[in-house]
């Protein structure tokens, strides 16, 4: 992905956020602090897909958080919201739900797991997601027992 190359517009479908993501995640990987970081979110984003969530959810990024919405749109304001969080080494993801940018703001509820055990607890939050925002609407398959996040404690 060239970040020099101009504004594209924003992604007009899920699987376009998605794409996007990924590339915004490989021009990471060309830098020289970013490698352990860019791993996690390959293995994430790659686990996800398998399930197909990319045609469920819609995705983005502020600054170096990755972000899954059900809307269908981008700008976020209000909406409910999972943001993920990689720890530079990549050692830990902290996993959140808000309303907000938890960049600024506190989230609802968060997590922190070792990178190792992050994508159940990461679809736990997304199953959360999906049945706030489309509560008359069947979970995706790839969130489909994946069951409510047991624990909020930040560790």
């Amino acid at each position: 992905m060239n970040m020099d190359a101009g504004w594209a517009g924003w992604p007009r479908t899920n699987e376009e956020s998605w794409q996007r993501t990924r590339e915004f995640v490989a021009y990471l990987g060309g830098h020289p602090a970013w490698p352990a970081w860019v791993r996690v979110a390959e293995s994430i984003l790659d686990a996800l897909e398998r399930d197909g969530l990319d045609r469920a959810l819609r995705i983005g990024t502020s600054m170096h958080d990755i972000i899954f919405s059900t809307l269908d749109h981008h700008d976020l304001r209000d909406e409910p919201r999972t943001t993920l969080r990689i720890d530079l080494d990549g050692a830990h993801v902290r996993i959140s739900h808000a309303r907000v940018n938890v960049e600024f703001a506190e989230p609802d509820e968060e997590v922190r797991v070792p990178s190792a055990q992050a994508i159940p607890i990461i679809r736990q939050y997304l199953e959360k997601l999906w049945r706030e925002t489309k509560p008359d609407e069947a979970l995706p398959p790839g969130l489909a027992g994946a069951g409510v996040p047991a624990s909020t404690a930040t560790g």
